[in-house]
């Protein structure tokens, strides 16, 4: 189905009138797509199939559409000055071996511009990065479970088979990003131990970086490279001073090796949470003309900001370049660059967002659950439910979060607005008052930075409701559920999702499922939360 809505696409984009149509609206778009890793089986490395590279890159070369350097985004971004026909960029980030003699050598054979960011302790040979020695340790290990200790949590994972071993690494190396230095070495080691494999200090064969010398030689032949930090640590969990001296050591490095690179840099791992402000400041107040991040967004050409942060595409390494091939064509990106003022153009971003949720949603939650959630959200933009009046919410004094069993999502979500300094209380409709937090739940909200080892749940019927209250469920159902609450204390009461763009009166609850649905509901509550917490301001500026 999906194949043959895309080949519909075609077709009709092929039209002369709706192709020029297609072309102005999407003129201040410009894809740059993101490579990691060439796939190694025998090693257990995940990533792209060369073979996938060469038939993308003729399909692109075949449908006239143009590579462009990064260098040339980056002064075409700075000057808002859009693309005359589809273009594209391509990346890559951290410099392994494999970068260089693979995907640098495709690249260079067709004289196509690549920008290759580098870790340079790692390419230095100090240092290897510490996701890549999370996956050395899972790969190598003999045991069949394990209980490793990070911080407060307990991890028990099951290891008993290759798929078993992929996941539990998966959440080990989600929950260590949001570390600082100093638990994130204690993490390691505590892996080391609990699984009883050595990490060696240089990196093994499959895990080689680059030399020097190698990048001397791309570059010679068209690649450029940029710094991506010096060790590959989160930012968001240094100090400012430490993330300064990454940034600006590593284009120290960088510069001093290579003939002409890029003042761009990429933020390491480079999802929502990773960065911020703070980061964006030091790189203008660094000089750099770019930020790279890595949240699967087009970039859309606007003009007039130094290192503003330009978004990528991971390459789709599971379908062997399909999905890349429609994020490059398709009609995904039609109205993105249509727009001239910041906040059409984010609502333009935050409804591709929502292409990606839908088909997410389907995907772990089904399909039964994603025609709730899209009617809901239907009903939402037609006006269907409703926030809270700015008079209604100057009255407000506490929030209550409802969800069905107080474990996963209002608890989360209390948490969240609560360290802003807002009142919360969390409630279940089925909590049965003993119950903790659900360990998945435990657990992804340790990688983002929220402790929920101490919660305990509590039913709706034990909280004291008051004047000044205003009660979030996360689904309609909970709206419905609570409003003989609401009338009986005259409290005011909405969804949770409602503050999200596009509105999403449904977050889906993610109970018993992988930690990817737990993600993508808790992006949606922190999202929610972050528009809530402006809406209630004065009860933190008082």
């Amino acid at each position: 189905m999906k194949a043959s809505l895309a080949n519909v696409a075609d077709r009709v984009l092929s039209v002369p009138g709706i192709r020029n149509r297609y072309l102005d609206a999407t003129r201040h778009v410009v894809p740059i797509l993101l490579f990691h890793r060439a796939a190694d089986a025998e090693n257990g490395i995940g990533g792209y199939q060369p073979s996938a590279i060469q038939r993308y890159l003729d399909q692109v070369r075949a449908a006239d559409i143009q590579v462009l350097g990064l260098d040339e985004v980056v002064e075409r971004y700075r000057a808002g000055r859009g693309v005359s026909r589809p273009s594209i960029a391509f990346t890559a980030d951290d410099g392994y071996e494999d970068q260089g003699s693979v995907l640098g050598d495709i690249f260079a054979q067709r004289e196509l511009p690549l920008t290759i960011f580098l870790i340079t302790d790692f390419v230095d040979g100090s240092d290897w990065p510490w996701d890549a020695r999370i996956h050395y340790a899972f790969r190598q290990t003999a045991s069949t479970a394990a209980s490793i200790p990070v911080g407060s949590l307990v991890l028990d994972f099951d290891l008993a088979s290759e798929r078993a071993r992929v996941l539990a690494r998966r959440e080990f190396q989600l929950i260590c990003k949001s570390l600082p230095p100093a638990s994130l070495s204690a993490a390691l080691d505590s892996l080391s131990g609990s699984l009883d494999v050595v990490i060696p200090a240089s990196p093994p064969a499959p895990y080689r970086p680059m030399s020097w010398q190698q990048a001397r030689d791309l570059e010679g032949r068209g690649i450029t490279f940029a710094p991506h930090s010096c060790s590959h640590r989160v930012f968001s969990r240094l100090s400012e001073e430490d993330v300064r001296n990454e940034m600006e050591h590593s284009w120290q490095r960088v510069s001093s090796e290579l003939r002409r690179p890029l003042k761009a840099f990429a933020w390491p791992v480079g999802q929502d949470h990773d960065f911020g402000p703070r980061e964006a400041r030091i790189a203008r107040a660094l000089g750099f003309d770019a930020t790279l991040a890595a949240r699967h967004r087009y970039s859309v050409i606007r003009g007039g900001e130094q290192a503003a942060t330009l978004e990528r595409i991971g390459f789709g390494v599971g379908d062997g370049g399909e999905s890349s091939w429609r994020e490059t064509t398709g009609i995904r990106r039609i109205g993105l660059g249509s727009r001239d003022n910041a906040k059409s153009m984010t609502r333009s971003v935050s409804h591709d967002r929502l292409g990606g949720l839908v088909a997410e949603s389907n995907r772990r939650f089904g399909r039964r659950v994603r025609a709730k959630a899209l009617l809901s959200m239907a009903s939402a933009l037609m006006g269907g439910y409703r926030r809270p009046s700015p008079a209604e919410l100057g009255e407000v004094r506490r929030v209550v979060f409802v969800c069905q069993g107080n474990i996963c999502r209002s608890p989360y979500a209390a948490a969240l607005l609560r360290d802003t300094g807002v009142p919360t209380v969390s409630c279940g409709l089925g909590a049965n008052g003993i119950a903790p937090a659900d360990q998945m739940a435990a657990r992804v909200a340790y990688g983002r930075g929220i402790d929920l080892s101490g919660h305990c749940s509590r039913n709706v019927k034990d909280v004291e409701f008051r004047p000044g209250d205003l009660v979030l469920g996360m689904q309609p159902g909970h709206l419905s559920a609570v409003q003989p609450f609401v009338v009986a204390h005259g409290v005011c009461a909405s969804l949770l999702g409602l503050w999200a763009w596009p509105p999403r009166p449904w977050i889906e609850d993610p109970y018993g499922l992988a930690p990817g649905a737990f993600e993508q509901a808790f992006d949606l509550i922190e999202e929610s939360i972050a528009r809530l917490g402006r809406d209630l301001a004065h009860l933190y500026r008082s």
